[in-house]
This record gives C-alpha cells, sequence and structure tokens, in this order.
C-alpha cells in the first residue's frame, strides 16, 4: 500500500501541469524578441498600434524577455498583419438599439527562431472574438466602441501570447 502511495505522489508531482503565465516552452535560447508593428490591412485606424502595444505588454508580463521593434539582434521574431476587424450587434434592447456587440479580429501570424532557423508557431486567419456591453447610461457610442476594442486588444494578446509560450 506504501508502496502505491509513494509512486502515486511521485507520477502526481511530474504530470506537467502548470499555472498559466508560468513558465514557456519555447527554447532556452529565446530571450530577445522581435516584434515590429503590425500590418493592418483592416479599415480601422490604429488597430495595428494598439495589438502591438499589448502583444509587447503581455510578454512583458509573462516572462523576462527584451523586446525590440527590430527584427535583427534578436532570437526570435514575431510577424503579424491584422487582416478583418468587425463590430457585429449581438443583441437588441426593447427599442431595437443594439446593447451587445461582438468584436471579432482575423489575423496571420508567424513566431519564428532566428537562431535555429525556423518556424515554432504560426498561425493564418488566426480568430478572435470578444463581446462587449453597451452602457445606456454613457450616450457616446465612439467613446464606449473605443473602450471596447482596447478590452478586445488585450484579450486577443492575451490569447496570442498564451498559445505561443504554452505550445497550444
Amino acid at each position: 500500500m506504501l508502496i502505491m502511495l509513494v509512486a502515486g505522489a511521485v507520477l502526481y508531482s511530474s504530470c506537467g501541469y502548470a499555472l498559466e503565465g508560468r513558465g514557456s516552452f519555447l527554447p532556452d535560447h529565446i530571450m530577445r524578441i522581435g516584434i515590429p508593428t503590425f500590418k493592418n490591412l483592416t479599415t480601422q485606424p490604429g488597430l495595428e498600434e494598439l495589438v502591438t502595444a499589448e502583444i509587447y505588454s503581455e510578454f512583458l508580463s509573462r516572462g523576462s524577455f527584451r523586446l525590440s521593434g527590430d527584427t535583427t539582434g534578436v532570437d526570435a521574431v514575431m510577424i503579424g498583419e491584422i487582416t478583418s476587424y468587425d463590430l457585429v450587434p449581438r443583441a437588441l434592447d426593447e427599442e431595437g438599439v443594439a446593447s451587445s456587440y461582438l468584436v471579432v479580429f482575423r489575423a496571420n501570424i508567424t513566431f519564428r527562431d532566428l537562431v535555429e532557423d525556423k518556424i515554432l508557431w504560426e498561425q493564418k486567419n488566426y480568430y478572435f472574438q470578444s463581446e462587449y456591453q453597451l452602457s445606456r447610461a454613457e450616450a457616446d457610442f465612439v467613446t464606449q466602441e473605443s473602450d471596447s476594442i482596447r478590452e478586445a486588444a488585450q484579450d486577443f494578446a492575451r490569447s496570442v501570447v498564451s498559445t505561443i509560450l504554452t505550445g497550444f
């Protein structure tokens, strides 16, 4: 019985689970990451700067990486382009006014190890969506839309960086 308990403890302790944000499946030699500004193929102005800034922020919060906007002098590079942006009404109130919207991004993203010259992660047509509610108390739709795009960009960045760092 004692042998089974010890064996179970050893197996449990080596199961490989880890808390999100607590490590990386990237090769140890990747310390410097180049993240040039994403290309914006949408009609939404400034989306490329916002998404790139959020990607930077997420990498900084998840490890001791040194980041650059350049593709030279780095161990890895992330190249991205935002191919579409949509704001889709999801729910209507009693008056027929949209009360909930879905923000949808699609992007092409490649994360390349420059030291070993290989693609570590690539996703064409990466799909991300985030829903937000409009406040009837705040009448300024443009401000609410801007806030929701910023929140969606944060969630998008969290999703992308988490996928790269966890290998899923």
